[in-house]
């Protein structure tokens, strides 16, 4: 049986626990060069800044990776 964890989609998660809560998002993180492993402490929005995208594009992909 597959469980699944409700995790609100924040910019405040790391990319660790968005990955383990929605892995469909890790195609969206790898297209930025961001990953779940050694960058996986680092929340959504430090992640984009570091990687220089926009926050708010970063989220919208995430958000689409779910449909």
């Amino acid at each position: 049986m597959e469980r699944t964890i409700a995790v609100k989609l924040e910019p405040s998660l790391t990319l660790r626990e968005l990955v383990a809560a929605r892995p469909e998002t890790l195609a969206v993180l790898a297209g930025y060069g961001m990953d779940a492993c050694c960058g996986g402490d680092l929340t959504i929005e430090r992640a984009a800044k570091a990687h220089g995208v926009e926050l708010e594009e970063l989220m919208g992909r995430l958000v689409g990776a779910e449909s």
